[in-house]
């Protein structure tokens, strides 16, 4: 049950790599890097007596490409390149390695470029993330090369809707048995007509605490409320409060409304992708 990392070739998509190979580290989880080729676009001027042929050339050099960078980067991983199927697309393929390989995660970059209405993230990241039924873990534009650590902090946000709610129990049994050390992240926002701050900040705080029943009980779970500054979004004050956490991940839930909407909304975690220094893991709303 490996993480799935995918990358297209280009240096952007490579960024995920550092990143996905300690997240599976904390989980003591085996890494796998796949590209999928399409020979229609990807064969070009390859020479072969057919297409399949020449396809299968260029899947060579190829493998051969990632296995060098792996070991330039002293990663161990199985690698694969895998040619679409008929009528595939890319994002159907990978969605289809992951389930093959029964992958826990799928690792990529977002390559997003601009907002798409709610979402920011390039297509085939966003078609992966709306098909995988698994996390996925994005590394966006801001992101940072990964620090060596012992502690593996993941900053988990939640804004208190049943989605929401369902995504910390799947990442407090993803984590379950690992080195991960969780910590319950929200962020609140003053907005006309709340009660006295500290009463609002109080009843975050306690939304998070009733999340500590989907851990064992020796999980030393910690939870941390930040108050947005001046005119700061959610999305800045989660990123700025995992970065203050040392965390090495923030994970959320795609979607969520709720009264408790403040602490994260729904595009809040398109927000977080598109200003963090850090990968998020992102599981799809049910």
């Amino acid at each position: 049950m490996p993480v799935l990392v995918a990358i297209d070739g280009s240096e952007a998509s490579w960024a995920v790599l550092p990143h996905a190979n300690r997240f599976a580290q904390a989980l003591g989880l085996p890494l796998s890097v796949v590209r999928v080729l399409n020979p229609l676009l990807d064969v070009g001027d390859e020479f072969g007596p057919s297409i399949s042929d020449a396809a299968d050339s260029v899947a060579a050099r190829w493998d051969s490409e990632i296995t060098e960078r792996l070991k330039s980067r002293d990663i161990t991983a199985n690698t694969r390149v895998e040619i679409v199927g008929r009528k595939e697309s890319i994002s159907d393929a990978i969605v289809r390695l992951g389930e093959e390989a029964g992958a826990e995660a799928i690792a990529m970059n977002s390559r997003g470029t601009g907002t798409i209405r709610h979402v920011f993230l390039g297509s085939t990241a966003l078609a992966v993330l709306g098909k995988a039924g698994r996390p996925v873990l994005l590394t966006g534009p801001g992101i940072e090369p990964s620090l060596a650590s012992d502690a593996y902090r993941v900053a988990i946000t939640s804004d208190g809707s049943p989605a929401a709610t369902a995504g910390v129990a799947a990442f407090a049994a993803l984590f379950a048995g690992t080195s991960v050390e969780p910590i319950l992240v929200g962020a609140y926002s003053r907005a006309i007509g709340d009660d006295e701050p500290m009463r609002e900040m109080g009843r975050a705080r306690a939304h998070l605490e009733e999340l500590r029943a989907h851990f064992a009980d020796d999980v030393p779970l910690q939870t941390r409320i930040f108050e947005c500054e001046g005119n700061e979004s959610t999305s800045h004050a989660i990123v700025r409060g995992a970065n203050e956490l040392e965390a090495s991940l923030i994970a959320m839930s795609t979607h969520g409304h709720s009264a408790l909407r403040r602490i994260v909304a729904g595009s809040t975690a398109m927000g977080v992708l598109k200003q963090s220094t850090l990968p998020v893991l992102l599981v799809p709303a049910e």
